[in-house]
């Protein structure tokens, strides 16, 4: 008998049924030449290529046709823009993310963690549209106008962000022009993806040295932010993180008010496919690492909580987690001064086996991110001091099931696919 695996013949199926579709949309131009070219280089480049995502790159190609020259000029520059300076892309924000209790003490964690999962998957099934729609539906086009995004330029961007990106890595050569579009909305803060969607009074990035630390950023920033009569688009990995943490306080039976309980289901529901994207499409890793996590200001009593885990105890991480690969990136953080009644603690986390390393596709590479996916499960296997902990952890692996990430990989080749016609129509 054959034995090709399922796997690889479902894989051919739907490259094969992509294929039709992007011919029958080009059919809809009637101009049978174009038919004629697409099929003759489609044949040629599947000769090439040995990945799905590969199999896109010509219609992706076709991207500039959506976009007019003076549009792409202004998002040029956008798109360029790697900061090279030491200002702080955001992981100041990311090691402030404590407001709710991610961190579950209990031999009961597991249990409770698969049920918090099964209720964020029932809500992503819920959801209408696809992570397309989402994007287009909650981000803002500053374009002369302030209107959502437009299909078109998200088209365009991300396949801008996948040539651009495509050799920093062979996960990021391998990965849908989407999918690296996702990951660079969740290295930005909420002035950069203003920026990506050309708002024209957006300040300039902090250059001069007194601007280099978190608080002199925030201070450049600060006017523009607060201007009331501009929507903005928000801080998506704050929106999105905040309020995974949040609800699943709640889930957990923690006194929660109202009112952080509705703010927290609309946020996670607000980027739910977005953030559950980002997780699917989760790298792992040939050879397990160790990333570090250092937290400030946390309140006294968690770290004390903390400071007193036995080894063998259970943590998890209900919302997406930013890391560090390089220690003293986040030894930094854990060293600040902490104000009375809080305490910082360092995460030391071995075994690392999936996740995203971000550096290829950050617009603030020197952070050196390391993106732990959704759910983490984390097993404690030493702490080191009281008031100030270190915590040794070794990393379980995220409880996101694969059928769930596969229904989430589905969902973005939906998306794709519907970039790809976009752009032969276009064409």
């Amino acid at each position: 008998g054959c034995q090709m695996p399922a796997a690889l013949r479902q894989a051919v199926v739907q490259d094969h049924d992509r294929a039709q579709q992007m011919l029958v949309a080009a059919g809809k131009a009637k101009d049978q030449q174009v038919i004629l070219r697409l099929e003759n280089e489609l044949a040629a480049e599947r000769a090439r290529t040995k990945t799905n995502a590969d199999s896109l790159r010509l219609a992706l190609q076709m991207g500039q046709a959506v976009i007019s020259r003076e549009r792409r000029d202004r998002f040029r520059v956008v798109l360029t823009q790697k900061v090279i300076c030491h200002v702080s892309g955001g992981a100041d924000w990311k090691a402030r993310e404590v407001e709710a209790r991610q961190y579950t003490l209990g031999e009961n964690v597991r249990e409770a963690a698969t049920a918090y999962v099964k209720q964020v998957r029932e809500w992503w099934r819920e959801k209408q549209g696809d992570v397309l729609d989402e994007l287009c539906e909650n981000l803002r086009m500053h374009d002369g106008s302030t209107k959502h995004v437009d299909k078109a330029t998200v088209l365009y961007l991300s396949s801008e962000f996948k040539r651009i990106c495509a050799n920093e890595s062979a996960y990021l050569g391998d990965s849908w022009p989407l999918a690296i579009f996702c990951l660079r909305l969740y290295t930005q803060q909420d002035v950069d993806i203003d920026r990506n969607f050309l708002c024209p009074d957006v300040p300039g990035f902090p250059t001069d040295d007194d601007e280099q630390s978190p608080e002199g950023r925030d201070k450049v920033y600060a006017q523009y932010r607060k201007d009331p009569d501009k929507p903005r688009n928000p801080m998506m990995f704050q929106v999105a993180n905040w309020a995974t943490r949040r609800r699943w306080e709640k889930f957990m039976g923690s006194d929660v008010k109202s009112e952080d309980v509705r703010q927290a289901e609309d946020g996670l529901k607000k980027f739910i496919k977005w953030q559950c994207l980002i997780s699917a499409v989760r790298q792992h890793l040939d050879e397990p690492i160790t990333t570090y996590r250092g937290l400030c200001r946390l309140p006294s009593a968690m770290v004390q909580d903390l400071a007193t885990m036995r080894r063998g105890s259970l943590l998890f991480w209900p919302a997406m987690t930013s890391t560090a690969l390089d220690r003293s990136v986040a030894q930094e953080y854990a060293n600040q001064p902490a104000p009375e009644g809080t305490g910082n603690v360092l995460f030391v986390i071995s075994g690392v086996s999936e996740g995203i390393a971000l550096r290829g596709v950050s617009q603030y590479p020197r952070e050196g991110e390391f993106l732990l996916p959704l759910f983490s499960l984390l097993e404690v296997r030493d702490v080191l001091g009281t008031e100030n902990p270190e915590l040794r952890c070794k990393f379980v692996g995220s409880l996101m099931t694969e059928d769930f990430r596969q229904e989430c990989l589905l969902d973005m080749q939906h998306s794709q696919q519907a970039l790809t016609t976009l752009a032969l129509e276009s064409k």
